[in-house]
């Protein structure tokens, strides 16, 4: 089952939208064609749940906000999208790839430098975004 806004009248029913697609989650469905439908016809709305304060969690949150980077790089400064989908990728191994496919070009060193370090999880993803770019991560 496909979660539908057509319904609701954005952005006033945010927060209906934003139970819906939490409890949509929780049944684990995707989300794929909400924010597909929402970059589209709301971008405000999708802004909200992928980035907004009371954006939507979990690895569910990763993969539908993974799947429209791009449109959301519309929306917001491109380190601003990287540092809320590494916040979404968490401690998963899914943080290491999400940095490592953002920056292709210095993929092999940060690789190495990670390596290096011996970090894992969360702490790994900081360390690669600290290579990657220096005094601009907080």
């Amino acid at each position: 089952m496909s979660l539908d806004a057509s319904d609701l009248n954005l952005p006033a029913d945010l927060e209906i939208l934003r139970d819906r697609a939490t409890a949509a989650l929780a049944r684990g469905e995707t989300l794929h064609d909400l924010y597909a439908e929402l970059a589209e016809q709301d971008p405000v709305a999708l802004m909200d749940l992928a980035m907004g304060p009371k954006g939507l969690s979990g690895p569910g949150a990763f993969a539908a906000a993974w799947t429209i980077r791009e449109r959301l790089h519309a929306h917001a400064k491109p380190l601003a999208v990287l540092r809320r989908l590494v916040q979404l990728a968490g401690e998963s191994s899914e943080s290491e790839v999400l940095v490592l496919k953002v920056v292709p070009s210095l993929r092999s060193k940060a690789e190495g430098e990670a390596i290096r370090r011996g970090a894992s999880g969360l702490p790994k993803v900081q360390a690669l975004l600290d290579l990657i770019l220096p005094g601009m991560v907080a």
